[in-house]
């Protein structure tokens, strides 16, 4: 029997539209977890998470707004593994049919998930104001298709006749609301948070990150200082058994407060300067601090984590009783006192106190903001800072001396002066007064 080319063609076209294969699909498991399904993924500040380990792990602010920092992700494509097809068909793309669906949950005081839309100036601290309560979940659906390559039928839809369940899968994005802000001495109260957005003038530091101790309150320590750790709400501290995880030669808490959680800069090693500075400089990492919580019923932790990268002392004191009272001096004795301190001290540097920025008439003010002595701890005074390098009184003790490398005629630098009570920072010709200081710790 004769046979052509032409005829052949004809033959198996007319068999690849008769001969039927498999639909693709998922994998198994796939299917069979299809209402946990982490191909979806969610934006946060521009960047992608998928699965419940990435975002479990992600450093979300939790005392900021922040239903505009999410957004619903790109469906990841499935990995070899988690695509099948029996008839050895390639993934071509799995792809959605409409939109994904973005559905946000709290806990309510029964344990139970309720559906709510957040407002946009909602931050996880102030839901718990409004009895809406971690775990804050996030639930995300849609109708998936399916492609591959080359089959007939090349697609595969879900739900389907045989998986009935619309794909989704619920994150959550905050198990517990934690610790929302820390709260050093507040005033002076003319001077406001900077442009960065870090401080509230009645709750003080918001808190950063509850992942990186690098972008927490505070940066900067001295023996005597101390703050307050404010949870989502009153009266819950005592939820919680409270420990210093890491940090203990430095810090020690105070868990007494129903309210509050004090954190206290008077550990063993806080009022040695020599081993102040090992801890903090000697390290060259800093000095990381983590003050933790355990949840007394379901034993679920919270941290607050921040990591100190200076330290400072008195340049001189008097002890009166059990009372700290600073002293003033010419500047070339101040300079001489830090110079001589066990570590490595020196009169400190502008950049190390505040972040004020001298304009061109030669003054300026701080503001709150993390990273710089004053501009974290604010108006020191022994009231506040018991112990410390803080001033007793007002007046020429609250007028701390200041290496300002960029002042002087000649740009070679020039002592200026900051007015801690006030915030005002600025460098005069011809000073007389005897003013105070603080010491820096600075590397070998």
């Amino acid at each position: 029997m004769q046979f052509s080319t032409s005829s052949y063609g004809y033959f198996t076209a007319q068999t690849a539209q008769t001969i039927q294969g498999m639909r693709p699909s998922l994998s198994q498991e796939m299917e069979m977890n299809i209402d946990n399904l982490e191909l979806f993924g969610l934006v946060i500040d521009d960047n992608i998470y998928y699965g419940h380990k990435e975002i479990a792990e992600i450093s979300i602010p939790i005392a900021y707004p922040f239903i505009n920092r999410f957004a619903p992700a790109w469906i990841k494509q499935p990995n070899e593994n988690q695509f099948f097809d029996r008839d050895g068909d390639e993934l071509d793309y799995l792809g959605v049919d409409g939109d994904i669906s973005m559905v946000w949950y709290y806990t309510d005081a029964n344990n139970n998930d309720i559906e709510f839309i957040p407002k946009d100036t909602d931050s996880f601290c102030s839901l718990s104001t409004q009895n809406k309560y971690a775990p804050f979940k996030v639930k995300l659906s849609a109708n998936l298709v399916l492609f591959s390559k080359y089959g007939d039928p090349n697609n595969n839809t879900y739900p389907n006749s045989i998986i009935n369940i619309q794909p989704s899968v619920t994150y959550t994005v905050v198990e517990d609301v934690g610790v929302c802000s820390a709260r050093p001495e507040l005033n002076p109260n003319a001077v406001t948070g900077s442009d960065k957005n870090q401080w509230d003038p009645k709750y003080g530091f918001l808190t950063q990150s509850n992942i990186d101790p690098t972008k927490n309150f505070p940066t900067t320590g001295f023996y005597g200082a101390k703050f307050d750790l404010l949870l989502s709400r009153n009266g819950i501290v005592n939820n919680y058994n409270w420990h210093v995880k890491q940090g203990s030669e430095l810090v020690n808490i105070d868990d007494s407060d129903a309210n509050v959680v004090t954190v206290l800069f008077n550990g063993p090693d806080a009022q040695d300067t020599e081993k102040a500075w090992e801890h903090v400089i000697g390290s060259g990492k800093g000095y990381k601090v983590i003050i933790e919580g355990v949840n007394k019923t379901n034993n679920k932790t919270i941290q607050y984590t921040f990591t100190l990268t200076k330290w400072f002392d008195a340049w001189k004191q008097r002890i009166d009783g059990d009372v700290y009272k600073a002293l003033t001096g010419e500047v070339a004795e101040v300079v001489a006192e830090c110079a001589t301190k066990k570590g490595h001290y020196e009169l400190s540097n502008a950049e190390e106190i505040s972040n004020a920025v001298l304009g061109s008439k030669g003054e300026a003010q701080l503001s709150r903001e993390i990273g710089t002595l004053f501009s974290e701890w604010g108006d020191a005074n022994q009231q506040s800072y018991p112990g410390s390098f803080a001033p007793h009184k007002n007046g020429s003790y609250k007028r701390f001396y200041v290496w300002e490398p960029t002042a002087g005629d000649d740009g070679e630098g020039q002592v200026c002066d900051l007015h801690i009570d006030s915030g005002i920072y600025h460098c005069r010709p011809n000073e007389k007064e005897n003013k105070n200081g603080v010491c820096a710790s600075i590397p070998k």
